[in-house]
């Protein structure tokens, strides 16, 4: 049928995940939520994610604004994410966590 499929979820084009399955058995259960709720969210071929405090708290059903600062925290940690200087709402994404971009524009750069 050439009829479209809605889903619940949200479509992540594009996404190239590299070292995701070795970081998610160390990550623990705040941050994978944060994670998943990032790459939802990043734009087709942009290195920088912006994850609003409220959106996300509602997106991951976090109770408090601290789970959303531990989760956070944990995937600085690991360099999953980098606060974006002057910014914090602002993250860069690691691309070797996942490559959202255009391969052939990157293998051309290296």
């Amino acid at each position: 049928s050439s009829r479209r499929r809605h889903t619940r979820y949200p479509l992540v084009t594009g996404v190239q995940t590299c070292a995701l399955p070795i970081l998610l058995l160390k990550l623990p259960h705040v941050s994978l939520k944060i994670l998943i709720y990032a790459m939802c969210k990043i734009r087709p071929l942009s290195e920088i994610v912006f994850l609003h405090v409220d959106d996300c708290m509602v997106a991951c059903g976090f109770k408090s604004a601290t789970s959303y600062r531990e989760g956070i925290k944990i995937l600085i940690e690991h360099n999953v994410l980098a606060r974006k200087m002057g910014s914090t709402m602002e993250y860069w994404v690691n691309p070797n966590i996942f490559f959202n971009g255009n391969r052939i524009r990157l293998a051309s750069a290296l």
